[in-house]
Parts: C-alpha cells; sequence; structure tokens
C-alpha cells in the first residue's frame, strides 16, 4: 500500500471537520471530541507527507507534532491545543471515558483555532 498523497489527506481532514460542524455537542459530545481529534491528527499527517514523511500509525498528537516539528518549527506554538485533543483519539469511543457536552464545545473551539494555524502552515487557503 503507499502512503496517500498530500490532497487525500486534507480531504479526509476536512471531512471529520465537517462532522465535527455537524454533530450537535450536546446529544453527541463523544463523537464530536473524536472528530476534533481526528481533523487534527489528518492534517498533522499531511504535513508529515508534504515533506516527504511517512506518518507513523498513532493517534498521538503530540508525538505526530514532534515529528512536524523537524520540518515546521512554528508547530511548537500550538502544542497546548493539542493537548487538548489528544485524549479523544481512542479512550472516548469505549466505555469508561466521560464526555460532557462542555468538553465537546471545547473541543470544536479548539479545533477552529487549530485547523485556521495548520492552513497557514501548509500554505493553504483560510479557512471558511
Amino acid at each position: 500500500m503507499t502512503a496517500p498523497r498530500f490532497d487525500e489527506w486534507i480531504a479526509r481532514a476536512e471531512e471529520d471537520y465537517r462532522a465535527v460542524l455537524a454533530l450537535d455537542p450536546g446529544d453527541l459530545p463523544a463523537i464530536v471530541c473524536y472528530h476534533a481529534q481526528q481533523c487534527a491528527e489528518k492534517y498533522l499527517k499531511a504535513m508529515l507527507v508534504l515533506h516527504c514523511a511517512e506518518p507513523p500509525r498513532t493517534h498521538d498528537l503530540i508525538e505526530l507534532s514532534d515529528l512536524v516539528e523537524e520540518t515546521e518549527p512554528r508547530i511548537g506554538e500550538v502544542s497546548e491545543q493539542l493537548h487538548v485533543l489528544t485524549p479523544y483519539s481512542v479512550s472516548v469511543r469505549y466505555p469508561g471515558m466521560h464526555v460532557t457536552s462542555e468538553d465537546a464545545m471545547v473541543a470544536r473551539e479548539v479545533l477552529f483555532g487549530l485547523r485556521t494555524r495548520f492552513r497557514a502552515f501548509l500554505g493553504l487557503d483560510p479557512p471558511t
């Protein structure tokens, strides 16, 4: 299997972004948090692919940002926001992790800021 191209990673990230917009944080907070994390993860993997690196099979946003930092030092500017979303990668999909609508609203807001920054780092059009 060959690594997906940059534009494929961006398209998948945008699918997760649209899911975050479409879902009600009050009704589906865990799913909103999950898709927020997934959107950020896919943007980070797009950054790796852009610089000819194979994205590792990890959901850890901090691990991914450490790899991205080798070619995009500004990624450190969003480290705090990445820490907010990282827990929502796997645990949130299974019983045991309680997520509130407030958590989902925070995850959405964090993602909105991250997406803007990611697109700027990548030289993409500002988000609409």
